[in-house]
């Protein structure tokens, strides 16, 4: 149906983007491992909101089967460290992981920032967002991630990038989508390497309805 992971560019004006970040920024917030999280979910009073102006654009890109899990406003002041977003779905037995989508905006809320920031993604996947150790070793591969450790992922252990190869480092563009399948191992690079301390972004994570389960 789609790509393991892309990125596309142009797709938004500063105009819309800044609507949309002033909406959401009003939302309550979440922390989650030190990040602020501030999300829509379907049951949202914004809802249609953002199924309207924010998710219409999405599904032109990726077409209308793929649904919302939910749409959050990200200031990450903490590098994630590798990890899956297969654990969205879980709890869902009516739905299959489909895309996770992120918009960058700033880097220390300054668009002149942008190009210290990076989305990495691998090729392994896994769907219980197990931990990377209990993988193979990579370390032979031309592509492994060790490889840009220094440049890029330095908030990881080499030990656990020996296990990981790269399939795309998608560089942070404003206007521009980066996406990937949700299963797919992937990571923040480590903008604090660069002085700066704090990545915004808005981060849409995607399901596919299964179609053997009833609702």
């Amino acid at each position: 149906m789609f790509k393991e992971s892309g990125q596309y560019f142009n797709i938004w004006s500063k105009e819309e983007l800044d609507e949309i970040v002033e909406v959401m920024k009003n939302n309550p917030s979440l922390t989650i491992m030190q990040n602020e999280c501030r999300g829509i979910d379907e049951k949202h009073v914004e809802y249609y909101w953002f199924m309207e102006i924010v998710y219409k654009k999405i599904q032109e890109l990726f077409g209308e089967e793929i649904q919302p899990i939910f749409g959050m406003y990200l200031n990450e002041t903490n590098p994630w460290g590798v990890h899956t977003d297969a654990y969205h779905c879980a709890n869902f037995p009516n739905r299959e992981s489909a895309l996770s989508i992120l918009i960058p905006l700033s880097l220390d809320n300054s668009v002149d920032n942008l190009d210290k920031g990076y989305t990495i993604v691998f090729n392994e996947c896994a769907y219980d967002n197990k931990h990377i150790p209990s993988m193979p070793d990579m370390s032979a591969e031309e592509n492994c991630a060790v490889k840009i450790h220094a440049e890029h992922l330095s908030h990881n252990s080499l030990e656990s990038l020996k296990k990981l190869t790269v399939r795309g480092v998608y560089p942070w563009t404003f206007g521009s989508v980066i996406y990937w399948n949700s299963l797919l191992f992937h990571d923040s690079n480590n903008f604090l390497r660069y002085g700066l301390h704090s990545k915004q972004a808005l981060v849409i994570h995607t399901y596919l309805p299964k179609k053997d389960v009833d609702d």
